[in-house]
């Protein structure tokens, strides 16, 4: 059972390798070296050929990046079929509309002009050279992630005396910088300030645009509170999940697929429930199809981690508690020496809102679960509030449908598993 054969490997092979963010030694700089705040930015993005160097092996990233530069990165990274082809010294949208190519970021300012990512009178062609501000840069990161990606982050709560320069920012920056902090995207120097007016440099653009790709590796937007998130000083390693079991829904199968724990084993169905686990015969097993109770008892465990919930929220409370009870105990009888951890079901986005699923129905049911923990000697896992924003809601570049995390998200799930138990 380890590592379940995953259906459709091939395609989940090539997931990996277009969402792969740990920096992969290909490429080289002579001033990039390991241990720099951009380096994982720079050698990732480097080997999606993304960004590139100079002739003399290096990258040089205090060096600055015109308007022009940024829209290219901008383009590449996010949008590379739109960016139009340039036909006998012309660039064509369509039939009735073409416009000169006369420089070579044209293409690049076309292609944003069109998507939404700048206005003409905000970013006029002619200032296409111009060294692009840390205000302009936050425009395009507001503009992308609302007309690309169909995000509006809430603006943060408690910026006004996190950022100590922002009684400076010109109100026409504060959308797009509130926004911008708000989605883990941006953040100021060592002592706070934003320096709105300063050149973007090349690693700050090449970090900016690793957050955008990777949700997982965006800051925290916990600016409305004086708590920091906690590292535990001894986090557990990958072994310590060698003699454990990660039992439950589709999300459980995202940790398999798109994480890289390879360690516990994995017993999850897809669209399953608490109510389904004891007698819907779907996990593969030595030829057949056995219950997800049945694939537990095939061998021993010192550890369970559990993540259901998300697929009961149209049960009542009670119920949810009554089967989830009797999961656990039989669960005891299959495996009396292990340690059930019982995680909390993640939050929601937003946008997901309607029907059965709201925050309030969530934060009901994990309460229900903080009860079960107590009362069956079990260790509660608060991976609610670990995804939660100031909001209870789950942010929306954590998840491609409200619910489920985008992939690199996982190994931010598995991080804080790690940081988490003992």
């Amino acid at each position: 059972m380890k590592r379940r054969i995953r259906i459709a490997a091939v395609l989940i092979i090539i997931v990996l390798i277009i969402v792969q963010a740990t920096p992969i030694e290909a490429a080289s700089f002579t001033d990039v070296s390991a241990g720099l705040w951009y380096y994982d930015a720079v050698m990732t993005l480097s080997n999606l050929s993304i960004i590139n160097g100079f002739p003399d092996g290096s990258f040089q990233p205090d060096g600055t990046l015109t308007i022009g530069q940024f829209l290219k990165l901008v383009a590449v990274a996010m949008y590379p079929r739109d960016i139009p082809e340039v036909k006998e010294g012309r660039i064509y949208y369509d039939t009735d509309y073409s416009f000169p190519a006369d420089h070579w970021a044209a293409p690049y300012y076309y292609a944003a002009l069109f998507k939404g990512m700048i206005k003409r009178d905000e970013f006029p062609i002619e200032h296409i050279d111009a060294l692009i501000t840390r205000y302009q840069m936050s425009i395009i990161l507001y503009n992308l992630q609302k007309n690309i990606f169909g995000i509006e982050h809430t603006p943060a709560e408690g910026l006004e005396d996190y950022i100590l320069d922002y009684d400076k920012i010109p109100e026409k920056y504060l959308t797009y910088v509130r926004a911008s902090y708000a989605s883990g995207l941006l953040q100021g120097d060592e002592s706070q300030y934003f320096n709105g007016s300063q050149s973007l440099t090349r690693a700050q653009g090449a970090t900016v645009l690793m957050r955008l790709i990777y949700p997982a590796t965006r800051l925290p937007v916990n600016f409305w509170s004086d708590a920091q998130p906690v590292e535990n000083p001894n986090p557990v390693t990958d072994d310590w999940f060698s003699d454990a079991v990660i039992f439950g829904n589709s999300l459980v199968g995202g940790i398999m697929s798109f994480s890289s724990l390879d360690t516990p084993d994995y017993i999850y169905k897809n669209g399953i429930s608490v109510f389904q686990v004891s007698n819907y015969e779907c996990f593969p097993y030595d030829g057949k199809n056995i219950t997800l109770m049945d694939a537990l008892s095939k061998k021993s465990y010192k550890k369970i981690l559990i993540q259901l919930g998300v697929n009961e929220l149209g049960y009542k409370p009670t119920q949810f508690y009554a089967e989830y009870s009797a999961m656990i105990l039989e669960m005891k009888k299959i495996q009396p020496g292990a340690t059930i951890y019982i995680q909390t079901i993640l939050p929601i986005t937003e946008s997901k809102v309607g029907g059965t699923f709201s925050i309030e129905r969530i934060v009901a049911f994990n309460n229900e679960l903080k009860r079960i923990a107590t009362e069956h000697n079990c260790v509660l896992v608060d991976t609610y509030s670990f995804f939660a924003d100031q909001n209870g809601y789950m942010p929306a570049s954590y998840s491609y449908d409200g619910v489920h995390l985008v992939p690199y998200c996982y190994d931010l799930w598995v991080n804080f598993l790690k940081n988490t138990l003992t």
